[in-house]
């Protein structure tokens, strides 16, 4: 097997990069903060939604306990009468 080893001269090696940025342009800090700035904005919506959630959540299950409550207390009322409850 043949292996072709590409090393540029040294000297050329400023150039290849600076024909290589002339094309591809370069990650500038402004970038870099835009995105960091977007994500942030992202992951704030993302637990603005689950705070939202579990609050819902946790209506939902204080819903459940007060019926749940209301029939103990129905079937305590009803067992203290005589009668069977429920």
């Amino acid at each position: 097997m043949i292996e072709i080893t590409i090393r540029p001269i040294p000297d050329e090696h400023p150039k290849i990069i600076g024909a290589l940025h002339s094309r591809i342009p370069m990650v500038t800090p402004e970038d870099i903060r835009a995105v960091q700035e977007e994500s942030f904005k992202d992951d704030e919506r993302f637990w603005d939604t689950m705070r939202d959630m579990n609050a819902s959540h946790i209506e939902g299950l204080k819903g459940h306990i007060a019926l749940a409550e209301a029939k103990i207390a129905a079937m305590e009322a009803g067992e203290s009468q005589g009668g069977r409850g429920g």
